[in-house]
């Protein structure tokens, strides 16, 4: 997955030099077994060559080098793009920069001057630090996940110390006569086995603590009691930045357990924008640090004033155009940026538009009949 920062050094480094931006949809045709995408891509390719038709000489030989490349980039990866999406950014002097992608990104191409993020913005990876532990009776298997990835880091295992007895299910050794006064051997065994638990679970706690920063998330898979022991050992301030992973086998292979932890984070991502846009709308209602809507949030990223910007993937996908200077503005002024989807998208069309922000300080613009803004609502 891309993220925003390395997307922004990238513009950076190119500028304002004619480029070629190029995004593929990995959406599959069901019938066809191909990707929509690569489809999609002829039709936009034709469309860019019709738009430049009344350009100079110079530009459209510019913009007939940039599509040479891609060729031959497409040709190179044709293999890999068979099954994924594509997102490229190409001058006439060659491939600035390319990779492989997956997510509900449209199929276009863009020429201009620089590169255009706003096709990204569904795809840009902006989910905070995550650690993941699957937990059995005498193991945690440690994870982060980086860059969409998931990272083995180490396995945590009880105490040797702390097992069973070695002469259990075996003849005693000379001397050794458990059982004979006070606690008998199966209960000694049993109080090891709970005391390497124990310890095992708050060297955990540790570790999960050290692989994330207080904005991390924590989530935890295997077996049901145990994982719950170690979610409930955490810190109180933690507990509400860390999950279960339901159903999660200790056996599972990796990609099992990358599947089951993307599937929770996008449920966790989509929960939190809802709860933020219905604060925002609330906010707004009560006149309060929101813009509502798309005018009202240009004016004030004009102003400097947005920290937050909230945009919708459907408005994204209908306005190319509009989100692109939406999001010039925002990066020059420092505004964290956000495409949400799902819930949280539908309140954000049903109430805004679209298109809302989080204030650093209050904007006229903002500021609205009470009466207007329960009707928009």
């Amino acid at each position: 997955m891309p993220s925003l920062p390395d997307l922004l050094a990238l513009k950076h480094r190119v500028g304002a030099t004619k480029t070629l931006s190029v995004y593929v949809s990995d959406e599959l045709d069901e019938s066809t077994g191909q990707l929509v995408g690569v489809r999609t891509l002829a039709h936009a390719l034709e469309e860019l060559r019709e738009s430049v038709a009344p350009a100079s000489h110079a530009e459209r030989e510019a913009v007939n080098d940039a599509l040479e490349h891609l060729q031959r980039l497409i040709e190179t990866e044709s293999s890999r793009i068979r099954f994924s999406g594509l997102m490229a950014f190409i001058t006439a002097d060659g491939v600035q920069h390319a990779e492989l992608v997956h997510g509900p990104m449209p199929t276009v191409a863009v020429w201009g001057s620089g590169i255009s993020i706003a096709p990204a913005l569904p795809i840009i990876d902006r989910l905070p630090v995550v650690a993941v532990a699957v937990v059995d009776s005498s193991a945690v298997h440690l994870y982060t996940r980086e860059a969409g990835r998931l990272v083995d880091v180490e396995v945590l295992r009880v105490d040797a110390h702390h097992d069973v007895p070695r002469h259990m299910g075996t003849p005693a050794r000379l001397g050794f006569h458990p059982g004979t006064r006070g606690t008998t051997a199966t209960d000694a065994a049993q109080r090891l086995r709970e005391v390497g638990r124990r310890q095992l679970a708050r060297r955990t706690v540790t570790r999960l603590l050290q692989l994330t920063p207080s904005n991390g998330l924590i989530l935890i898979g295997g077996i049901a009691r145990a994982a719950t022991d170690i979610l409930l050992s955490l810190p109180s301030s933690r507990r509400s930045q860390a999950m279960l992973l339901r159903g999660l086998d200790i056996h599972a292979s990796p990609a099992v357990i990358a599947r089951h932890v993307d599937q929770a984070l996008e449920e966790w991502q989509e929960g939190t924008d809802h709860e933020e846009v219905q604060r925002l709308a609330d906010h707004y209602l009560g006149r309060g640090r929101a813009s509502l809507g798309e005018q009202q949030t240009l004016m004030a990223l004009q102003r400097g004033a947005v920290e937050q910007l909230y945009v919708s993937e459907a408005f994204l996908l209908q306005h190319l155009d509009a989100t692109e200077s939406v999001l010039q503005l925002a990066v020059a002024h420092r505004a964290r940026i956000a495409c949400v989807k799902g819930s949280a998208a539908e309140t954000l069309t049903r109430t805004g538009g679209g298109v809302a922000a989080r204030l650093r300080f209050s904007h006229p613009a903002s500021t609205i009949d009470r009466e207007q803004a329960t009707i928009r609502v």
